[in-house]
């Protein structure tokens, strides 16, 4: 199984212990959901991209790139609604940075919150997107 692969798996479980009852996150390959399947929650971690660096002349180290997507259709009370998903995508990128879970043995590096909510989801689909992108390193 590749490093992406066994990193991503690592960091659902790492998602589903830590925020267990709010949501159920889980990998795909595909960064986001059909519109038909928002109704509930979805939290997405999606291998991105992969990169590798010098350490020392006969080393290297590897740097693997994830995404974690948080989406939800919302109802009549928008504004509501996404202040509530919006705690819920603070409390991820927090707790990445608080606890810098280890993952499948890849060192957290780092973690951007951008977009925080994707104004052209909310306009066009009333639908909330906001987007975590983590680096890990082997």
């Amino acid at each position: 199984m590749s490093r992406a692969i066994e990193i991503a798996d690592a960091l659902v479980s790492a998602l589903n212990t830590e925020f267990s009852g709010q949501f159920v996150a889980e990998r795909s390959w595909i960064p986001g959901k059909d519109l038909k399947d928002l109704n509930t929650l979805a939290v997405t971690v999606t291998p991105r991209a992969g990169e590798a660096a010098a350490a020392t002349r006969s080393h290297k180290t590897d740097d693997v790139f994830l995404d974690i997507g948080i989406q939800k259709k919302l109802g009549p009370d928008l504004a509501d609604e996404a202040d509530d998903l919006a705690d819920i995508a603070e409390g991820i990128f927090d707790w990445l940075w608080a606890d810098r879970p280890v993952c499948a043995g890849a060192k957290f590096i780092e973690a951007t919150h951008d977009p925080y909510a994707a104004v052209e989801h909310l306009q066009q689909l009333r639908v909330f997107t906001s987007l975590i992108s983590v680096t890990y390193r082997v």
